[in-house]
């Protein structure tokens, strides 16, 4: 038995399908307009569902396995996708913070040395 996004008791497993399908397409969407709070409210659901058909996937056909798998699979790819972007924009904006308030170099005498100045407010390439 499974519990519907109204939470009532789902006994078919046919809607059982459908609704994580359902949330994994909602998932995805959500993914790709980089939809953060909606990413966070629909993991939660996502979980349960797949908790509650696992029991189920050695009765399921081979093609409906194959396109839940391939799903599944899909949305994986996409959810590490995006948390590398936002590892990179992370990283880039630390990188910009700090950039240009200090200088480290070495003096005549092979000691280390830091030269500190303020921040540009403008980034400059090259």
């Amino acid at each position: 038995m499974a519990t519907s996004r109204e939470g009532l008791t789902v006994t078919d497993e046919g809607a059982l399908l459908r609704r994580l399908e359902e949330v994994v397409a909602l998932e995805r969407d959500a993914l790709l307009r980089a939809d953060h709070a909606a990413i966070g409210a629909l993991g939660p659901k996502l979980e349960m569902l797949s908790q509650q058909i696992l029991p189920l996937l050695s009765s399921l056909d081979r093609p409906v396995l194959n396109r839940l798998s391939r799903s599944m699979r899909d949305l994986r790819r996409l959810s590490l996708a995006s948390l590398s972007g936002i590892t990179a924009a992370r990283s880039r904006l630390d990188a910009l913070a700090g950039r240009g308030t200090e200088l480290s170099t070495y003096d005549v005498r092979g000691r280390l040395s830091s030269v500190s100045f303020g921040a540009s407010s403008v980034e400059r390439r090259g």
